[in-house]
């Protein structure tokens, strides 16, 4: 893994203001917070940049061309019990290109995954659940 200095090869990846505007907003302000310490780590073609707090992996944001996509943790789901419902309810599916993309859903672990498509999406990330 790497120090987060390395995120220009991120956004020259994504190309796309419409991508780095909001990662660049996430990115902020989960590293805003006390004792948050950031890597990236590339796998392929992706990269995933991997929050810690006291250690504690909460949080991960994997960016790709069409959406960013946002990973609570185990550790940030003891710590915090987030609400799927509310997730989804705040998240509803988006429509892109006549393709339907539900922005929440559980991984095989039980991480709750959350599409970002833009700035909507990264500030209401920001303000409703990571305050």
């Amino acid at each position: 893994m790497r120090h987060l200095e390395d995120i220009q090869e991120i956004y020259d990846y994504l190309e796309s203001e419409e991508r780095t505007s909001p990662l660049q907003h996430v990115i902020r302000e989960v590293s805003s917070r006390p004792s948050c310490n950031k890597w990236t780590r590339r796998k392929g073609v992706f990269y995933d940049i991997n929050f810690y707090f006291n250690d504690k992996y909460y949080f991960a944001i994997i960016p790709n061309k069409k959406w960013l996509l946002w990973y609570f943790r185990k550790p940030a789901l003891e710590a915090f019990r987030y609400n799927i419902r509310e997730l989804e309810a705040d998240f509803p599916p988006e429509q892109i290109n006549g393709t339907s993309y539900e922005k929440v859903s559980v991984n095989k672990a039980g991480e709750i995954k959350v599409r970002l498509f833009g700035m909507r999406d990264a500030r209401l990330l920001t303000e409703k659940y990571l305050k």
